[in-house]
């Protein structure tokens, strides 16, 4: 019996998607292994979840700051590290022309370093779980203006 040349396709086309990859990255100071792979086991999470992320987020920015009447959004990139601490915080990913036009990108001093004061003292996370490991990751956190605060309370 003879396998069709589409099934063959199919079954190659599966096991690449689902294989995971690594790749070495380069900082200036040392070179090291990172692990790649775009399938978390348990991704990272903010003690308490999301709501609490958030909730923390406004309650710790200065109010004249989410106030601000700007319109557009911030990107914030950051590294959440293999102990849950914010790491090499940039916004709009260091260069604001690499951010979508349709975001309506804008950059404000005053705000940039109120929010990286802000991600940079925030409680520890859990990091992102790989083999039953902690490993280190990237987030991104757009942040829009005019601010509409999203923090639910509970009693």
């Amino acid at each position: 019996m003879r396998i069709p040349l589409y099934f063959k396709f199919y079954i190659i086309l599966l096991i690449f998607i689902t294989t995971p990859s690594t790749s070495k990255c380069q900082n200036d100071s040392d070179e090291r292994k990172v692990e790649v792979n775009p399938y978390s086991e348990k991704p990272a999470e903010f003690p308490g979840g999301q709501n609490a992320l958030i909730c923390y987020i406004e309650d710790q920015l200065a109010k004249q700051l989410l106030e601000i009447s700007d319109e557009g959004t911030i990107i914030l990139t950051a590294t959440l590290d293999k102990k849950g601490k914010m790491k090499n915080i940039q916004f709009n990913f260091g260069d604001i022309s690499k951010v979508p036009e349709r975001m309506n990108p804008i950059s404000n001093k005053t705000l940039e370093d109120e929010v990286r004061r802000v991600f940079l003292g925030m409680p520890a996370w859990t990091p992102e779980m790989q083999n039953d490991r902690p490993v280190q990751t990237d987030i991104s956190w757009p942040i829009k203006f005019p601010y509409e605060q999203k923090c639910e309370k509970k009693n």
